[in-house]
């Protein structure tokens, strides 16, 4: 069963995905610097990471009627020309397999790594769409607490009196999906018990992702005269690179811990 379901989800996810992949490959100016054919790497390493725990070769449950028709539907689904199916398939898919899977197997784990991938693909996207505007408020206020700049809403004011307006795309919230899909990925790969540990390393990751992007909006608050460099050029790459390293420093510390303590 497991096989199956893991190149399934590998999948429904990349055609969940598939309008990022084509942005890249129109857009001759496309970023690379932060994306792989416009994934990012933290996607590509648990999409691959299903796939192992799929093709690990441990015993799986035999498929009944029930997940073959679950099966089918998302093949259905997939071949429809329209994102949205499989946007919502994916999900569907990932509760069913986690609800009929024994707790601690790989195939339940399957379905954990899965629903981890829906945030990316599914509720971050969603969540943004219907909340943008309230978190990229909390946001700007946590930045003045951090900063001590003054802010108006989701405008921060910067040191020479210029104004910066905190739009979604300066929002922290999707690199939060990404730090949540890294530890989830590693600790199911790993074959780690769900336990306390694992809410705490994730809610440290999440932790880190912020302070970091906020970080780099108070520099732009600080030094206006470089938004530029800070927001499009060299610092920015600076900083993505370093959220990535922080929440995988995290990630591997974290699994490491409940490793000892578990193995």
């Amino acid at each position: 069963m497991r096989p199956i379901l893991s190149v399934l989800f590998v999948a429904l996810a990349l055609n969940s995905l598939s309008g990022r992949i084509a942005f890249f490959f129109a857009d001759a100016n496309a970023d690379v610097t932060g994306s792989l054919f416009g994934l990012s790497a933290i996607i590509w390493f648990a999409l691959f990471g299903m796939l192992k725990i799929g093709l690990d070769g441990q015993r799986s449950r035999e498929m009944d009627r029930y997940d073959w028709i679950a099966v089918w539907l998302s093949v259905i689904i997939m071949v429809i020309p329209l994102k949205i199916l499989s946007v919502l398939a994916l999900p569907a898919l990932a509760l069913y397999i986690f609800w009929r899977s024994a707790s601690g197997t790989p195939d339940q784990r399957t379905g954990i790594l899965a629903l981890a991938i829906t945030g990316p693909a599914f509720w971050g996207p969603m969540t943004q769409a219907l909340l943008g505007q309230e978190i990229t408020l909390l946001e700007t206020k946590l930045l003045s607490l951090l900063s001590s700049l003054s802010t108006d809403g989701n405008v921060l004011h910067a040191i020479n009196g210029d104004t910066l307006v905190i739009a979604g795309a300066c929002s922290s919230f999707a690199n939060v999906t990404l730090a949540l899909l890294l530890v989830i990925t590693l600790w199911q790969m790993i074959g780690l018990k769900n336990d306390r540990q694992l809410a705490a390393c994730i809610a440290c990751a999440v932790a880190a992702v912020i302070l970091i992007n906020s970080t780099r909006l108070a520099i732009l608050g600080f030094y206006p005269q470089q938004f530029g460099f800070w927001h499009e050029g060299a610092g920015r790459i600076f900083f993505m690179w370093g959220m990535l390293a922080a929440t995988g420093l995290i990630a591997i510390i974290g699994v490491s811990r409940a490793a000892q303590r578990q193995i």
